[in-house]
């Protein structure tokens, strides 16, 4: 009987990282042994409800300003390497696929330096830095936006696929708007806004929909707020039946399904709102590295119908109520 292939994944450190791994997983449907190196963070326990096998290797970060974590992490860099290595003796592995970030150049290096084949994906329009290393070592180089392919030196190896979005993600399609609305206890017949921030949610959005609140509410609207941990507090006091904070939105692919507008960053979180052909307000990370948010911003505008950008600038609340009234 043929051993089924074994597929060692890494990246991390965010959920933009890890969800297009899920669903790497899931497209293969059991046809693929996967394994995980990584950081030891929240977002690899993902992986893990889905039967992944994970290995810890450090995430160590390159910080573009002074801090004294960087000569921690120096540290923690070259011995990540170790931890490649003792990863790569214990599955070797068939096929490396990475997603760059924390973590994930170490498993690359030492996995070209023992002849597996090395996939990378991008998901932004200007590559992080561990995939711009990495596609030294990279025999494929997917990405989802096609602007993307030219931060790459040998176009031979750069493909443009499909985004890959997480079963959970997609959940909803299977719903009406009406059902979904009903699902996450909302009047269907009322305008639901959802407001996601990211996968950590943004303490900067989260305050403009604070000051927004009784304004859309008295419009007619409701909203569904993935606030994170920092505002939750606040979140909590803010009193009113058409809104309903959460933490954490587990079930986002019926909160998509359920919106008539999302409002988030411009992460790779974009294409899960574009399955849905929702109208989407996008507000661009600013300290994204290279800026790439608001370059995803731009493309999505591009590509998608019905796509507003704001700057941090231009997102106040008259101009959110100006869109949204």
């Amino acid at each position: 009987m043929k051993k089924p292939r074994r597929i060692l994944l890494c990246g991390g450190g965010s959920g933009g990282h890890i969800f297009p791994l899920v669903a790497k997983v899931e497209a293969m449907d059991g046809q693929a042994e996967f394994y995980y190196a990584g950081p030891d963070d929240r977002y690899r326990n993902y992986l893990e409800q889905i039967g992944v096998i994970c290995f810890t290797v450090y995430g160590a970060k390159l910080r573009r300003y002074f801090s004294l974590k960087n000569i921690l992490d120096f540290f923690l860099f070259f011995f990540s390497f170790l931890q490649a290595i003792y990863v790569i003796f214990r599955v070797w592995p068939d096929e490396i696929y990475s997603k760059g970030g924390p973590g994930a150049l170490p498993v690359v290096v030492i996995g070209w330096l023992f002849q597996v084949p090395v996939t990378i994906h991008e998901s932004d329009t200007i590559p992080g830095l561990t995939n711009r290393i990495s596609a030294r070592f990279a025999t494929r180089i997917e990405v989802s936006f096609s602007y993307a392919k030219k931060y790459f030196s040998n176009p031979k190896k750069v493909v443009v696929v499909e985004h890959p979005i997480r079963q959970q993600a997609l959940s909803g399609l299977s719903l009406s708007q009406k059902e979904a609305k009903e699902r996450l206890g909302f009047d269907p017949k009322k305008k639901l806004l959802v407001v996601v921030g990211g996968s950590m949610a943004s303490t900067r959005i989260n305050k403009v929909v604070f000051q927004a609140l009784m304004t859309l509410g008295e419009k007619g609207w409701q909203i569904l707020h993935q606030v994170g941990e920092t505002d939750w507090l606040e979140a909590k006091r803010m009193k009113a039946d058409f809104y309903k904070p959460m933490k954490f939105i587990e079930e986002m692919g019926v909160a998509y399904q359920a919106a008539d507008v999302v409002l988030s960053r411009a992460g790779s979180s974009l294409f899960e709102i574009a399955a849905y052909k929702k109208p989407m307000i996008l507000v661009p990370l600013p300290e994204a590295a290279n800026d790439h948010q608001s370059r995803n911003a731009a493309e999505a505008k591009k590509m998608f119908p019905g796509v507003t950008v704001f700057t941090e600038e231009e997102y106040i609340v008259d101009k959110l109520l100006a869109v949204l009234l």
